[in-house]
């Protein structure tokens, strides 16, 4: 009994220590994930950042050229002259209103046709050269807004339209609006700039904004238009951030005012665990979750692994031109380390049963034999007892350890018929059927003598010890033995 108990403790070590071995060596495996996934973010985040800048400057790229059209600048210093002709009583004549409408169809038209061709472009605005609004089909420019500081007071502008005489001109006045364009707003009006776009553009340069309103990120790109190589006014490209640049193996999303305007946040999502860090980190711990055939989902700890590092990995990027927004760029390597924690699991299980199998085999081994040494002894027993006619053992029925003993009793067996001569007993056999197999002749009843009743209350019977001389014959055996009785 102690050799197999210090035979299961020494495979018990044994199995587990193979599986502990197996568990680290394919933990070696996912060594690279970590290291994969952190690669992954600082590029996914360098890439999506400049994908984003270049959009503003392709965007400006559009401005440019859009700008670049002559007919766009005709057509639109003749609607900033026709709406700055102002008659005393403050009423559009209604030759000049139908002048206005065929240069804002002309303008409307070059706008439809630019949209078609560049889908991405999703609202545009046209200023004059004091940064007034005249049209505008966006929802954040409104007609009659002023973008630009002025370029001069109210007394400078009124010295410089004056006549020829040196007589001051009469100031604009605010005049009639009409329907789809800009009034001249009357001298002196109050501010300039809309959500917090200030237009520069009017100094013949391009000009790249952000603009964040409702949730919504918007590129903006203001180009100048020339006309003779004088400034008469501006047009303004929006294009909205609808999408982030996909890339294989990350995700991304956008925050704006402390929540997630683009993308899917992971599981366990919280803005206050963001980092503003060059490097990747650990965003959200997370432990892999492994199905299972029979026992379905578990979330479960891969051995031999630092799970310190088993989560979300993100990092951070700046959307140009704003503060308030920024994007995450994150990576879950979890789902990587559920592979593993499932092999894992596999090879745990492989180890117990290897080690049940193992244990049954140790408890069992040596009953085959045990069995085969019982029956040799009933077999024994029954011959001695001339119970059964068998006469010889099926060694072909017993283990091979116990082949020698089962020949040799069958040799034995062999030879003790051919000088005795057994012969096979009855069922329940007499004691005239016992002697007679065993070819024993009976006693004489003049051999037996009685000794008297013993101590359980049987008579005993023996046979006479010779005597040294024969006594002489007498004349009658009964009276004989009536004497001796007597």
């Amino acid at each position: 009994m102690l050799s197999r108990i210090i035979s299961v403790f020494l495979s018990t070590l044994l199995l587990v220590g193979l599986c502990c071995l197996t568990m680290r060596g394919v933990a070696g495996l996912n060594r690279r994930a970590i290291s994969a996934a952190q690669e992954l973010v600082a590029a996914g985040s360098t890439r999506i950042a400049s994908d984003l800048e270049e959009q503003g400057r392709k965007l400006g790229g559009d401005a440019e050229r859009f700008a670049g059209r002559p007919e766009l600048a005709t057509d639109l210093k003749g609607l900033s002259l026709l709406l700055a002709m102002s008659p005393p009583s403050g009423k559009v004549p209604e030759r000049v209103r139908t002048r206005i409408d065929l240069v804002k169809g002309k303008l409307e038209e070059a706008v439809v046709a630019y949209k078609e061709a560049h889908p991405h472009v999703v609202a545009m605005t046209f200023v004059d050269d004091r940064g007034l609004v005249l049209l505008s089909n966006s929802s954040t420019f409104r007609i009659g807004d002023r973008l630009a500081p002025p370029r001069a007071e109210p007394e400078e502008e009124a010295a410089a339209t004056a006549d020829d005489s040196g007589t001051e001109a009469v100031k604009p006045t605010a005049i009639e609006p009409v329907k789809g364009v800009a009034a001249i707003p009357a001298a002196g009006a109050p501010g300039y700039g809309k959500a917090g776009f200030v237009l520069t553009a009017l100094d013949k340069g391009l000009q790249h904004a952000t603009l964040v309103e409702s949730g919504v990120v918007r590129w903006l790109a203001a180009a100048p238009l020339l006309l003779k190589g004088t400034t008469i006014g501006a047009v303004i490209l929006e294009q909205r951030v609808q999408t982030l640049p996909h890339l294989p193996g990350v995700e991304a999303l956008l925050v704006v005012s402390d929540n997630v305007s683009l993308g899917k946040a992971p599981a366990g999502f919280d803005l206050q665990l963001a980092r503003e860090s060059d490097q990747p980190y650990l965003w959200v711990s997370r432990l892999p979750v492994v199905d299972l055939p029979v026992l379905g989902s578990m979330a479960f700890a891969p051995r031999f692994v630092d799970m310190g590092e088993v989560g979300v990995w993100a990092r951070r990027f700046a959307v140009p031109g704003t503060k308030s927004t920024f994007g995450m760029v994150f990576a879950d390597v979890s789902p990587m380390y559920a592979e593993l924690a499932g092999l894992q699991l596999f090879v745990m299980l492989m180890t117990a049963v290897v080690w049940a199998a193992h244990l049954a085999m140790l408890l069992l081994l040596g009953l085959r034999f045990r069995r085969g040494v019982d029956r040799v002894a009933d077999f024994l027993g029954r011959l001695t007892q001339g119970i059964g006619d068998e006469r010889q053992i099926n060694e072909k029925a017993f283990p091979p350890a116990l082949t020698r003993l089962v020949l040799l009793v069958n040799k034995s067996l062999e030879r003790s018929a051919g000088t005795t001569g057994l012969a096979p007993l009855p069922k329940s056999p007499s004691l005239d059927d016992v002697l007679q197999a065993q070819q024993v002749e009976p006693p004489e009843i003049g051999d037996l003598r009685f000794e008297g009743i013993t101590d359980s209350g049987t008579l005993g019977v023996a046979k006479k010890a010779a005597p040294s001389a024969p006594p002489p014959p007498p004349e009658d055996g009964f009276e004989s033995l009536g004497e001796e009785a007597q």
